[in-house]
């Protein structure tokens, strides 16, 4: 889960918001996410499993927490729209 304290997040708040302000397609989100990824894994070390699992699992995690809190409610909002799938 993102759940860092209200200090590790300032660091990130200005280069998060220069991104959004960048990002404007799906391949652009993907790249940002992948060199990030890269990143990180070269930072924990380089390349080996356990480094490429923890990037993969922190991938996992944040798809986990957006369909949680984006796709989820919208999903509940569409479905009272427009009838449940099961009828």
């Amino acid at each position: 889960m993102p759940y860092i304290d209200r200090t590790s997040r300032e660091k990130f708040t200005g280069p998060i918001k220069a991104l959004w302000d960048s990002i404007t397609t799906e391949g652009e989100l993907n790249y940002v996410m992948t060199m990030l990824a890269i990143n990180f894994v070269s930072k924990q070390g380089g390349e080996s499993y356990a480094n490429l699992s923890k990037a993969l699992a922190a991938f996992e995690a944040a798809k986990l927490e957006f369909y949680r809190r984006k796709m989820a409610p919208y999903e509940n909002i569409k479905s009272l729209q427009n009838g449940d799938v099961y009828g």
